[in-house]
């Protein structure tokens, strides 16, 4: 589930950041 204020878009946007750092 995702916070409120952080829609599922903002969401994948930051998963994709933290896989390019990883």
């Amino acid at each position: 589930t995702f916070n409120d204020g952080m829609p599922p878009v903002v969401a994948e946007e930051k998963l994709k950041i933290l896989s390019g750092i990883s």
